[in-house]
């Protein structure tokens, strides 16, 4: 049993870095551009409709 989770712990933990590396540059990239994410996020939840 051990031998089996091993590698699924490992790849656990791959899967989390890579997500967590994604996430920030999400951050980053929001922080570069507020206004446009700002008019993106007012748009859709009007339902879509342009302003």
């Amino acid at each position: 049993m051990d031998v089996t989770l091993a590698p699924l712990k490992g790849k656990a933990a791959e899967m989390l870095a890579e997500s967590r590396v994604k996430a920030d540059q999400f951050i980053a990239d929001l922080r570069k551009k507020p206004n446009e994410f700002e008019s993106t996020s007012r748009s859709k939840l009007r339902g879509g409709k342009a302003a």
